[in-house]
């Protein structure tokens, strides 16, 4: 058994996804799509008109995003990694030649939510490592939002494991 199949479900999870994310200036969203042979979560090029709270804008740069959510459901970032991994990493000569233009910044985003105010995960360096070949960049937000459920399944967690 890998070091990282120990690393399953996540009872202090609420939530989490990873995003794969090629954006920039010179972003051409469809171009992307044809050269990855893979259908993005979200996509738009500059100068593309979106609604906000102050009227229709337009957009400053290009974005190609592949978000996990869509792949699985789980609350295990070592999975949501894994099941971009077996995505991307056979399309990595074609996302290395977007590594190496000056405009354009190729990333991926860990989202974590907690049920606690506290918390945190673990990926095994074997997928950290997979993941850092295929962007030049890794953005990691956590996010808290503990509710009186929360708390409460947290205390029974405490409880049998003090038990």
């Amino acid at each position: 058994m890998a070091f990282s199949d120990h690393l399953g479900e996540d009872i202090s999870c609420r939530n989490c996804n990873l995003q794969f994310f090629i954006v920039g200036a010179d972003v051409n969203p469809k171009q992307i799509t044809h050269d990855l042979r893979l259908q993005p979560t979200t996509a738009y090029a500059k100068g593309d008109e979106f609604k906000s709270k102050s009227g229709v804008r337009k957009r400053v740069r290009g974005k190609w995003c592949l978000n996990s959510e869509k792949l699985l459901n789980s609350t295990s970032p070592e999975r949501h990694a894994k099941a971009m991994l077996k995505l991307l990493v056979p399309k990595k000569e074609v996302i290395t030649r977007y590594l190496v233009e000056p405009s354009i910044r190729v990333g991926i985003s860990v989202w974590w939510e907690g049920v606690a105010e506290h918390g945190g995960f673990t990926f095994s360096s074997k997928t950290l490592n997979q993941l850092s070949e295929l962007c030049n960049e890794i953005d990691f937000f956590f996010i808290s939002s503990e509710s009186e459920n929360d708390r409460s399944k947290l205390l029974t967690i405490e409880r049998i494991g003090s038990g």
